[in-house]
């Protein structure tokens, strides 16, 4: 039996002399499109503002850390001077790594510079293929290979323009929430009308912040503790790179559980290869028993407080902000996760102590 009017009978077929029409609204259209333009817009103000919100989420971070500094130089001098001897004293921390990092990296470069004309050397002079690599010209070709090699310093001093200008903002930004940070927080936390919703706001994310705080504090403490022992390892073993090494083992130890023993693994296979597997197991033994003792500390020094996030959250966060923005990008990410973690725990005592009995 057909549908009176209908397109289709029973059976669903079209019948005689009529054939089947997809209808579909014009707004429905509209909405589609809309949606398909309102993806494209937000993925490209997105991609845009990729660098300003790595510029202010870097800012806020640092503005953090180093806030517990100026407050304890604050009562002592005026807070502008304590805010400046702090910024020093960050920069020249900072400067220090990274000098002895590509220190390191232009010996281990000179070092391969020279080592190609040599190898090159070597093989002319072979018995088996010393007549064909004379007739390829392969000792010329090398030298002219290890002449054209730029050293890494050369590398980032051509590259530091945008970077000098990126860390010049940052710092600005830095400086700024250091001087007005709290300031905008109540201003922001002024706009909400209820005062029980303002009161409850401000002490969740106040406390939060104060958590979330503490932790990368220690988890920073712990990374430079954990870079000045690995260097003095390195350099005691003589591994080639110890600064390199000793900084990936740095910035690995901010991710609890794991990150220490797995930031030594590059240095034990490198110590493997140059010297015997035995002296990489060593190596490794030590960072397991220095692994233990990291994660031990760092639960003494953050016990009492709500962000306790595990490492597989703050691996995930760690990759995707290396994959942004680099090593920086990777601790900000770090930062970022604790915070979160923070809030979602601190939202969820304040309505357990809300609740009556």
């Amino acid at each position: 039996m057909a549908r009176t009017g209908g397109t289709i009978d029973v059976d669903g077929a079209a019948p005689a002399g009529r054939s089947l029409r997809l209808s579909i609204p014009t707004t429905t259209w509209l909405v589609l499109l809309a949606g398909v333009a309102a993806v494209v817009a937000v993925s490209g103000i997105v991609s845009r503002a990729q660098r300003p919100l790595g510029w202010a989420l870097a800012a806020i971070v640092l503005a953090a850390a180093l806030h517990p500094a100026v407050a304890v130089l604050d009562r002592r001098m005026p807070r502008a001077i304590a805010v400046l001897a702090v910024i020093l004293a960050a920069s020249a921390i900072v400067g220090g790594i990274a000098f002895l990092t590509l220190r390191d990296l232009d010996d281990q470069f000179d070092r391969l510079r020279a080592a190609i004309p040599e190898a090159a050397a070597e093989i002319e002079t072979s018995p088996r293929f010393g007549d064909t690599a004379e007739d390829f010209g392969l000792l010329d070709k090398a030298q002219e290979f290890a002449d054209d090699l730029r050293s890494p310093s050369r590398t980032v001093g051509r590259d530091a323009a945008p970077f000098a200008g990126g860390a010049f903002v940052v710092l600005v930004l830095t400086l700024f929430m250091l001087a007005w940070g709290r300031r905008m927080f109540r201003a922001a936390a002024g706009e909400i009308g209820d005062p029980a919703r303002r009161a409850r706001l401000s002490r969740v994310v106040e406390r939060a912040f104060r958590d979330s705080q503490h932790y990368v504090n220690v988890t920073v403490i712990g990374a430079l503790i954990v870079f000045g022992v690995a260097f003095a390892t390195y350099s005691l073993i003589d591994l080639p790179g110890a600064a390199p090494l000793a900084l990936l083992a740095a910035l690995a130890s901010t991710v609890p559980v794991v990150g220490l023993l797995s930031g030594v693994v590059p240095a034990a296979a490198l110590e493997a290869g140059l010297v015997t597997p035995w002296a990489a197991a060593l190596l490794l033994a030590g960072a397991v028993a220095a692994q233990f003792a990291q994660q031990h500390a760092l639960d003494r020094c953050t016990r009492g407080i709500i962000a306790r996030p595990g490492s597989a959250v703050m691996l995930i966060f760690f990759v995707i902000g290396y994959d942004l923005y680099g090593a920086g990008g990777a601790l900000v990410g770090t930062a970022v996760v604790v915070f979160a973690v923070a809030l979602v725990d601190s939202f969820d005592e304040d309505r357990h102590a809300a609740e009556p009995g």
